[in-house]
């Protein structure tokens, strides 16, 4: 008996797009989306046989669970009572285990032992739109990241070992280096094959719950899909030649000229659908062995395109894929979109708005020495910005809304030792004198003609600048244009370029939506913009999955 579960979802062309089952499917292949499939892979934590971790009541509470790994635990109750830089508990504890009172500035051994347990893997996939690294991926130069570098490594393999294998000293590593490691880190921990790289995601959307009590739009209630679901049909149509759904199937299948034109299922066994079982393996109807049983799941579908770059470098879409899941997870970060200033003329060709751009800029000779570059924002794009600009001879004038000695400013909360050539240009926005730099407190930009002329409000003045180019780096927001319309996320619209609230709003001790069942969001997107912290959101994610699978 092979009865049958209506579950209403717009089927797409059968010939054009492949519809997967995963248990988890995670949107963002950066440190979070690495770390989680790292988790999901059947890796776990355990506090360490030898530990003696320096916060007694921790030691304590883990001590007497020893055995137990991280994620069967108590996480609320593990993390009372702990005080780190992250507003997220679950973040704070992981940190304090595998970084051991980093915040007085040590660099003790980490607390957690891992140990992989294949037998506890949950099926699924991560999609990126890069290489593994996510936006550490498009970084170029030899910046120097904020973070120390033993902060940016991921479990199971010391960054800070990897990198002297590289033949490379010293306490910060340069953004190259860091991509590299992420990259070399799923190969390392045989996670490879949970990836789909180049893969942009289009569409999220929920789909109809197993127990919604009010009538679908496809016209079946959730009490006549109950009986339905236990009567002995093969077929939700309960019609001897199948519902039509079924019946297109079959027809397809019949006039296709190969095995690649029919709709196929990808189920554990990987067997494609037999010509007389009236199912559409999806996306209409929904087999028992390939759907969640348990009462009350959403199931989410998530649609994309594979993309593949040939050898000039061009970009084509080569596949369309549809994934149908019970969880989510939205691990993209938070630097898809440049925040704008609102101000005429803000979109000219000569108009830069990330980093990157102001790089290829000064590589392609646009920007050259003895041309002007007026910077605007005060953060460490921006100061990046003007270093490499300075140091390729370009004039930079610099315009910022606050005031120099502002405490609020990044540049305070930087050890001078540890981050020199920031300390620098702070110096140079207090009043320092210095070759090629112009400082401009408390400036405003009212409009950027096409001519190369930009309009300035002072505290006190108005007046013009002529430039060559202008760099508006004041921030970065979630591109979360691909879910579906009306689905709430947090207490922003999704085009806010505010950063003061995290841009998705999540259960603290799960990072579950609570307004959605089956959603999850880590990593920036919940306020964890440090990959040290950010983990702890995977811990967070993999205990209530894998809660909810033990169960």
């Amino acid at each position: 008996m092979n009865t049958m579960v209506r579950a209403h979802i717009p089927r797409p062309h059968p010939h054009h797009r492949e519809v997967i089952h995963k248990d988890v499917v995670i949107i963002g292949n950066g440190p979070s989306g690495i770390t989680l499939s790292y988790l999901l892979s059947g890796h776990l934590p355990y506090y360490g046989r030898r530990a003696k971790h320096p916060v007694a009541f921790l030691h304590d509470r883990l001590y007497a669970a020893e055995e137990t790994p991280l994620i069967d635990l108590n996480l609320r109750d593990l993390s009372e009572g702990l005080e780190g830089r992250s507003n997220n508990p679950v973040a704070v504890l992981f940190d304090a285990l595998h970084h051991p009172e980093a915040d007085v500035g040590l660099d003790n051994p980490s607390a957690l032992e891992w140990r992989y347990e294949p037998e506890r893997a949950v099926d699924h996939v991560v999609l990126g739109k890069n290489l593994p690294g996510g936006a550490w991926q498009s970084m170029e130069g030899d910046f120097l990241t904020l973070s120390l570098g033993a902060w940016m490594e991921l479990p199971g393999l010391d960054f800070c070992k990897w990198l002297a294998a590289q033949g490379v000293e010293g306490k910060r590593a340069t953004v190259h280096h860091v991509a590299q490691y992420y990259r070399h880190y799923v190969k390392a921990m045989d996670i490879e094959h949970n990836f789909s790289n180049f893969t942009n995601v289009t569409s999220v959307r929920r789909l109809s719950s197993f127990n919604d009590t009010e009538s679908r739009d496809d016209g079946i209630s959730s009490q006549e899909e109950a009986s339905l679901r236990d009567d002995s049909s093969t077929c939700t149509s309960l019609q001897d030649e199948g519902c039509a759904d079924c019946r297109e199937l079959r027809e397809s299948r019949a006039h296709s000229e190969g095995p690649s034109s029919g709709v196929r299922l990808v189920e554990d066994t990987n067997a494609e659908l037999s010509s007389n079982t009236f199912c559409c393996g999806l996306p209409t109807c929904l087999s028992a062995s390939a759907t969640p049983k348990a009462e009350g799941t959403s199931l989410w579908e998530v649609r994309c395109a594979r993309l593949e770059q040939d050898k000039e470098g061009s970009i084509r879409r080569v596949e369309e894929l549809t994934y149908v899941t019970p969880k989510v997870v939205l691990a993209t970060g938070t630097a898809d979109l440049p925040n704008n200033l609102g101000t005429p003329g803000e979109h000219l060709p000569f108009v830069l708005h990330s980093l990157r751009e102001v790089e290829e800029s000064l590589r392609s000779g646009a920007l050259g020495e003895g041309d002007r570059l007026l910077v605007v924002g005060a953060g460490l794009s921006a100061a990046d910005a003007i270093i490499a600009a300075r140091a390729a001879g370009v004039n930079v004038a610099h315009a910022f809304r606050r005031t120099a000695t502002d405490k609020s400013l990044i540049f305070n909360k930087l050890p001078r030792s540890l981050y020199p050539e920031y300390h620098e240009v702070y110096s140079m926005m207090k009043g320092s004198e210095a070759k090629n730099y112009l400082a401009l407190p408390r400036h405003n930009i009212q409009q950027i003609l096409p001519s190369h002329v930009v309009r300035l409000e002072g505290e006190n003045t108005c007046g013009a600048m002529a430039v060559n180019a202008v760099a508006i780096l004041i921030g970065t927001r979630p591109d979360l244009s691909f879910i579906e319309a009306g689905t709430v996320l947090g207490e922003q619209n999704m085009d806010s370029s505010s950063n003061k609230v995290p841009p998705v709003q999540v259960d603290a001790f799960s990072h579950e939506c609570p307004s959605h069942p089956g959603l999850y969001a880590m990593g920036p997107l919940v306020g964890d913009n440090f990959v040290r912290f950010l983990q702890g959101g995977a811990l967070a994610i993999a205990s209530s999955i894998m809660g909810q699978k033990r169960k």
